[in-house]
């Protein structure tokens, strides 16, 4: 009797488990997804094609473009991260990590204090070649949001892309250079092929965080430039036309779940030849000139893409600019304010 009623115990504790994620699928996705589906077929509204097929054409190549210069210049950035030592790589792959914990407000601050209409790049321009307006017009463009996406999803690339060729087994790239192919062939046919399903898993993940987009293209895209998140959002807060906001709603969940799908698929695949490793094993100091430059000239541009924003931010927050003259004098005005409630807020909360 004892044998069977523990059987029967374990059962009872493996369902009960279950109700609790069973719970949350119920009512954080069952739910809502019955009741997207409800607003589509009961509730009234303008449904237009053009409504649909625009804002769907859109969110796919703007998310295949970004996707393909995050590839650009993740792919090599990766490959320096993992084959090369030099100095203050630590740093930047430090830096490499700071996009995540970035809120898409303070990043698209921190662009409009580089390339806005007032921003310094546009300011000291101005200043240099006595313009009246701003030569360099990034705001409300494609470029902003293609450049804020490259400097989001950057590090998606490294770290997948990268971690794959830390693991990789070097003999197989040294079997392929001792039956007397060149670098170049043996990264072509042997290492290429072989980190092929971890490059399509990062590219995967990295469009459908482009996909899915939302703050990046409405605060610096602007009007002109509407995704499905965008387009859901102002169907519903603008247009109050819910039927719309419901059916681009399940369109989006629709594509989202299938790009997952392919992404997990993949991801189960992802497989290279693994050999244990000493730290620091397989990494090198660049030796010829042209690793050098190449090491260098991504340096450069990690830095400006993932620093400059930020740094301008920074300064703008303690540069105060006189309207008449122009000139710009070093203040903390902007920091006292945050201790100052000078609308007599009720929720106000000074910093400290």
């Amino acid at each position: 009797m004892q044998s069977t009623g523990k059987p029967r115990k374990k059962l009872e504790i493996s369902r009960a488990l279950w109700v609790l994620p069973a719970a949350f699928l119920l009512f954080f996705f069952i739910v809502p997804l019955a009741k997207i589906l409800l607003v589509m077929t009961t509730r009234s509204g303008v449904v237009s094609t053009n409504a649909i097929f625009q804002p769907l054409w859109f969110t796919i190549w703007q998310a295949a473009l970004s996707m393909l210069l995050t590839l650009v210049l993740g792919l090599p950035a990766a490959f320096i991260f993992a084959r090369y030592n030099f100095a203050g790589k630590g740093v930047l792959r430090l830096l490499t990590t700071l996009p995540f914990i970035l809120p898409t407000v303070v990043v698209a601050a921190g662009f409009t204090a580089l390339l806005g209409p007032r921003g310094m790049v546009n300011g000291w321009l101005m200043q240099a070649f006595n313009l009246q307006n701003p030569p360099i017009a990034f705001m409300n463009t494609l470029g902003a949001i293609l450049i804020a996406h490259v400097f989001y999803n950057t590090s998606v690339v490294i770290r997948v892309v990268g971690s794959a060729l830390v693991q990789f087994d070097p003999r197989i790239e040294e079997a392929g250079r001792v039956l007397g192919g060149s670098p170049w062939r043996v990264f072509r046919e042997v290492t290429l092929p072989l980190l092929r399903p971890s490059i399509l898993v990062a590219a995967l993940m990295v469009f459908l965080f482009d996909f899915t987009s939302f703050g990046v293209i409405l605060l610096l895209g602007g009007p002109k430039f509407a995704t499905l998140e965008v387009s859901i959002y102002t169907q519903t807060l603008s247009m109050l036309n819910l039927r719309m906001a419901g059916l681009l709603s399940f369109i989006q969940l629709a594509c989202t779940f299938g790009i997952t799908l392919l992404y997990t698929r993949l991801n189960g695949k992802r497989s290279v030849p693994l050999m244990p490793r000493l730290k620091g094993e397989g990494v090198r100091t660049p030796k010829s000139i042209f690793e050098k430059t190449a090491i260098g000239l991504m340096i450069t541009i990690l830095l400006v893409l993932l620093v400059s924003p930020l740094a301008a931010l920074a300064m703008k927050s303690v540069l105060q600019t006189d309207a008449a003259t122009q000139t710009s004098n070093l203040t903390l005005a902007y920091y006292r304010e945050l201790f100052i409630n000078r609308n007599d807020a009720f929720f106000y909360v000074p910093p400290a």
